[in-house]
């Protein structure tokens, strides 16, 4: 049986300015130890920043240690990975362990100036938050209690989707965490279906009750703000007047600021920054509370199927060689048409060295030559690798320019993100193609990654997606 869980949060924010790691790459590792072949912990998605960790023991040049998962993370530097000043005291949520191998005495780097902090901050406060999860289907009967409550179609959402309420008692508002990645525009039209909006900020209050939600969950998350009207001249999603900002003291690309029209809150800094509106992040919906008892109905939930029209194909027609590999790998495998794929996911690798690794195997990085099969790809990343993006056999590594697929096939069909070719100063150092996943799998050139006798593979490594020929099959389709 599954209950539905009241809890205060009440997550106290004191002013503070401390010492982070922001990275700027697609997506970038976070090792257990000062090496790439080390344990992976996790990863800094776009715009994601870490706090900064001082230790008795030295670092290695080229690494910065950080607080990640309540765990001591090592972050390899690079052109993308910058120190900033993160506003906040991260000491509330940041748990660090003690007496972990050499690292017996850990203390957060703090630092005394904030001019690189935003002016304004939330300001807390207590709200209720209703924790939910998905399971089979059941009937959920709660305690009797006439109160501030979301409405019931949102009630049912969440429980559905296992998101995250919670109530601003002060403006009679619900609030909806959905952590699934979304683009703007989709996560405005899923709350618009609900009877709600992307949340509005109006003041100090509203973004304490959003930005403890934000900085609980840790990542990038959208808001209703948006200037797709009329650049720079922002507007709420609800129509409410803007009367109150809170930006990131450096958001203007000025490469790519015209084409960053949504806006999300950081998790880290609870500053707002303007990005591309495809990005897909995790979003707050705001809905207007009632009072009733949360028994007033019960609410039907349950799992919902999976559909689409794409699966992995019938992978015993793959050769036994990459069916092999596949096993050692713990690697995802599928066939469509002519081909077969595998997805190597544990690894992260620069491109050439990850075409290396394919070719060893009789096969290349994948390509994709019509929007059949980029479909079929984007369905096979939904379901084994989402969160993060592949290498496939698309560069421009022989002429600025002029892409190429390392199988050979002619180049018939792209799939870019917006502008991909805006990078004024470092786009002819952008030569290989990523599949990203959680931008709708669009690609985008970015650059190629590096490769060290001392450090290994740094900077741009991803895994990889081979394409191979099936084992009745003379030609990969």
């Amino acid at each position: 049986m599954i209950y539905l869980l009241l809890v205060l949060l009440s997550i106290s924010i004191v002013r503070a300015d401390y010492k982070c790691v922001c990275n700027y790459n697609v997506e970038k590792g976070v090792f257990a130890k000062e090496s790439q072949d080390a344990k992976a912990l996790g990863y800094l998605y776009e715009f994601d920043c870490k706090p900064v960790v001082s230790q008795a023991s030295s670092t290695s040049s080229g690494w910065t240690v950080i607080a990640f998962e309540h765990q001591i993370g090592y972050v390899f530097k690079d052109p993308q990975t910058r120190v900033e000043v993160c506003q906040g005291d991260p000491t509330d949520s940041v748990q660090l362990p003690t007496g972990a191998g050499s690292l017996t005495t850990v203390t957060m780097e703090t630092s005394s100036s904030s001019t690189e902090a935003a002016t304004t901050s939330p300001t807390p406060t207590t709200d209720t938050t209703i924790r939910t999860s998905t399971t089979q289907p059941t009937t959920i009967r709660t305690t009797t209690a006439r109160t501030l409550v979301c409405p019931p179609i949102v009630r049912q959402s969440a429980l559905q989707e296992g998101s995250m309420l919670f109530i601003n008692s002060f403006d009679v508002k619900c609030y909806e965490m959905v952590t699934q990645l979304q683009s703007w525009e989709y996560a405005e039209k899923d709350c618009n279906l609900k009877g709600g909006h992307l949340a509005t900020i109006g003041d100090s209050k509203d973004e304490s009750s959003i930005y403890n939600a934000v900085k609980f969950y840790g990542h990038a998350t959208w808001i209703g703000l948006n200037d797709k009207n009329n650049e720079e001249t922002f507007e709420w999603a609800s129509g409410e007047p803007v009367v109150y900002l809170n930006w990131h003291h450096s958001r203007k690309d000025i490469y790519l600021h015209g084409t960053e029209d949504c806006v999300a809150i950081g998790p880290h800094t609870g500053t707002w920054e303007d990005v591309d509106c495809t990005v897909r992040y995790a979003y707050i919906c705001e809905y207007d509370a009632v009072y009733g008892n949360y028994n007033d109905t019960d609410i039907r939930i349950s799992t919902p199927p999976q559909t689409g029209m794409y699966t992995d194909g019938n992978t015993m027609m793959c050769q036994s060689s990459v069916q092999s590999a596949a096993l050692n790998d713990s690697a995802a495998l599928g066939q469509y048409k002519s081909s077969c794929y595998e997805l190597i996911s544990n690894i992260h690798v620069t491109w050439q060295h990850g075409e290396s690794l394919c070719r060893d195997r009789g096969g290349h990085l994948a390509h994709i030559k019509s929007a059949d099969e980029q479909g079929f790809m984007q369905y096979f990343m939904d379901r084994y690798s989402p969160q993060h993006a592949v290498w496939i056999g698309l560069h421009d590594t022989t002429v600025e320019g002029q892409f190429e697929w390392s199988s050979g096939v002619s180049v018939s069909y792209t799939n870019w993100v917006p502008r991909h070719t805006d990078h004024f100063g470092s786009h002819n150092k952008e030569d290989c193609v990523a599949f990203i996943p959680y931008k709708y799998g669009q690609w985008d050139d970015i650059r190629c990654g590096d490769s060290t006798k001392l450090l290994g593979d740094v900077g741009e490594v991803h895994p990889i997606l081979c394409q191979y020929n099936l084992a009745t099959s003379p030609v990969i389709g």
